[in-house]
């Protein structure tokens, strides 16, 4: 198994277009969601070596300039914080399950 699953390069992806970032952004908020502050984001993301990281249900950091598909994933990652689907144990387990057709 690759023990960089995860970890970032200069080529992560396609930057998600800003102005759709700040509408999910806004709604995310909107919702009490929290973008944390890059300055605070940044030391847990070069530590764990991410692109992004959704912490609980309403807390999600990214680099700046998030890939598209980073930002999409970590949505997803607080719905399932939301549906007890994901519980901060087990996050790893959804990153590696294998989709069904």
């Amino acid at each position: 198994m690759d023990n960089n699953l995860n970890r970032i390069n200069s080529n992560s992806g396609t930057p998600m277009d800003s102005v759709k970032f700040n509408r999910m952004k806004s709604a995310f908020e909107k919702q009490g969601g929290l973008i944390v502050k890059e300055d605070e984001a940044l030391p847990l993301l070069n530590y764990h070596g991410v692109e992004a990281s959704t912490l609980d249900s309403n807390t999600i950091a990214f680099r700046p300039n998030p890939s598209t598909s980073a930002v999409f994933e970590e949505f997803i990652h607080t719905t399932q914080y939301r549906t007890d689907r994901a519980n901060g144990s087990n996050i790893v387990e959804w990153k590696l399950r294998p989709r069904k057709s």
